[in-house]
């Protein structure tokens, strides 16, 4: 063989005890031909001069065959190509061959391109650990509230569990091995909880399990960072962390609190959802007892219930977006939380930008809260503090921490003794109502400042498909024509449609025959076919409604949202329909606690 790089040795010795090496007379036969099993190939390549400038002859061996040696020594001169003319990068991958152990694979060559078009040391293995923290450090243009989530998820789960492994070496594996250490947590506190000792149950007092959807954000937040790993900076060729499997993380579908749901919550204490909504009975003791035990926060707590305000739109609410005389009011600003540290910004969303009509019952709460706010800022004088402009503020002008309107909700309803919700749910209850009234869904949606419909259907119980019109869609109506020109199909979804059905039939007096009142259904207009010989009872006609005591009907029109929960006093014997619960088309009284 006349490449000497690419030799064949063994581990005799000579008489003196020194190795022969490949001077051994047995690594060949007598014909001249290499022995098969006697030795092992071996390969030397020259690797670029250290920083020193000294030499480095690179030697492995032990390889069965010829031609395994010539391609593992094929491969170390592809990672030296790497470098070009750079004599900077050709020493870094010196560097790294010279450190490869001789019981080690080389590095890869994919591994190593990567580096090099990322200008990063070639020499140098960057951790999941050193990667996330720089990558965390450097994100830009980021909220802060998003910003703090990140930095949570990698202190807590990503860098303790991930973080000793090498960037280029983190496998599907490692990422569910995180997640099944997370789940099995989460046993142990469900365990620790309902264990009979004290003692033990202390030791998860205050420790949140981590949900199906916390566990998915955790996921997003490692795919982002590995995402920017791949396509900015060139460390890695796929992105494991979209191939890991996790539970269901859906969002919890909002219930009502019915007599059997409170009936139920009272005997076991289980709530049926994460999400709750009042009827409008229970939301209007909440208004009675917060007006008569916390009047200060009382009207930020009805304008929620009212016109569905998140939180942080409703405490970062500024004077000069309200506007009384015109019943208008607009949401462009929120205080949210950062670590508990309050933080002023934009809406969520553009959708969130948006102006809100107000009706008489919230516009005479808020008039009311004015005059009494006008009152503090007199008794303060020079002190008073409210400096940014805000609408709802202390009793001394500053601001309300969103964290204090929270607390302060649910001590309200605990004692109060209604069933829990949260303060979010106010927001849910908002959008219950406006659906059961009969309100057009595109207006909820713009109150709401939802950027889509599907998230109204999606988070608020209720006839999620009302029209305009208040009834579902259906299929248009046939055009005028003549019965013979319809054909087969269209005239039998046409005589389906004319039929007239038995509507809000009620028993009557047995002094009287009369039959039981109908009403006619044709297509959307709901009026009478004039071909049906069906005679139709006037008080039954679809723009009259039966006036039940202790309520009020809502006026439908284009662009206009039906007013919110009004509350009565309470008079016995008076019964509430829950508008929430039952699907009727109009807003009922809620009324009160007995003796208000």
């Amino acid at each position: 063989m006349t490449d000497r790089s690419v030799y064949k040795q063994c581990s005799c010795r000579d008489d003196r005890g020194a190795r022969l090496g490949a001077r051994c007379p047995r690594l060949r036969r007598p014909s001249g031909s290499w022995h098969p099993t006697h030795g092992w190939w071996s390969y030397q390549i020259e690797l670029p001069r250290d920083h020193s400038g000294k030499r480095r002859p690179l030697r492995r061996g032990h390889y069965t065959t010829a031609d395994e040696a010539v391609a593992e020594r094929g491969r170390v001169q592809e990672l030296l190509a790497l470098a070009g003319h750079d004599a900077r990068i050709a020493t870094q991958i010196g560097d790294l061959l010279a450190q490869v152990r001789a019981n080690q694979p080389l590095p890869g060559l994919a591994t190593i391109a990567r580096r090099v078009r990322a200008g990063v040391p070639a020499s140098a293995s960057r951790t999941v650990a050193d990667y996330l923290t720089e990558w965390h450090a450097g994100r830009r243009n980021l909220a802060a509230g998003t910003h703090n989530v990140y930095g949570g998820h990698l202190r807590n789960y990503l860098i303790p569990h991930l973080g000793a492994i090498a960037l280029d070496g983190l496998r599907v594996a490692h990422i569910g091995a995180m997640f099944d250490w997370i789940s099995d947590r989460n046993t142990q506190i469900e365990i620790a909880r309902s264990s009979q000792d004290p003692a033990v149950r202390a030791t998860v007092k205050g420790v949140r399990v981590v949900s199906a959807a916390t566990m998915h954000r955790i996921r997003a937040t490692l795919r982002k960072a590995l995402n920017d790993a791949i396509r900015r900076y060139r460390y890695l060729e796929y992105n494991p962390a979209i191939h890991v499997e996790l539970p269901s993380g859906k969002r919890p579908r909002a219930r009502v609190w019915t007599r059997a749901a409170v009936k139920a919550w009272r005997a076991t204490g289980a709530r049926p959802s994460a999400v709750m909504v009042w009827t409008p009975a229970q939301a209007g003791a909440f208004l009675d007892y917060a007006e008569a035990h916390d009047i200060i926060m009382y009207p930020i707590y009805a304008l929620i219930l009212h016109r569905g305000l998140r939180r942080g739109e409703a405490v970062g609410l500024r004077e000069a977006d309200v506007d009384l005389k015109a019943k208008m009011a607009t949401i462009a600003q929120q205080i949210t939380t950062v670590a508990y540290k309050p933080v002023t910004k934009g809406v969520k969303s553009d959708a969130g930008e948006r102006t809100i009509p107000l009706d008489a019952a919230t516009i005479a709460i808020l008039k009311a809260y004015r005059a009494r706010r006008d009152q503090w800022r007199l008794l303060s004088g020079a002190s008073w503090a409210n400096t940014a402009g805000l609408f709802f503020v202390t009793p001394d002008g500053t601001p309300w921490h969103p964290e204090q309107v929270t607390n302060r909700f649910e001590i309200l309803v605990r004692d109060a003794g209604l069933p829990p919700i949260r303060l979010h749910d106010l927001r849910h209850c908002a959008a219950t109502y406006l659906k059961a009234s009969g309100a057009d869904i595109k207006d909820i949606q713009e109150t709401l400042g939802h950027h889509h419909l599907r998230h109204l259907h999606q988070r608020h119980p209720g006839n999620g498909g009302r029209t305009r019109q208040g009834r579902r869609r259906r299929r248009p109506h046939p055009p005028n024509r003549p019965q013979g020109q319809l054909n087969q199909t269209t005239r039998r979804y046409h005589d389906r449609r004319t039929r007239t059905i038995v509507a809000r039939a009620r028993p009557l007096s047995s002094s009287t025959n009369r039959r039981p009142a109908v009403r006619p259904v044709h297509g959307r207009s709901g009026r009478r076919p004039a071909n049906s010989g069906q005679r139709t009872d006037r008080r039954n006609r679809p723009e009259r409604r039966d006036r039940v005591p202790g309520t009020r009907n809502v006026t439908r029109g284009a662009g206009t949202l039906p007013g919110p929960v009004v509350r009565q006093r309470h008079r016995p014997g008076q019964r509430v329909c829950p508008a929430a619960c039952g699907g009727s088309d109009r807003i009922t009284t809620v009324t009160g606690p007995p003796g208000r």
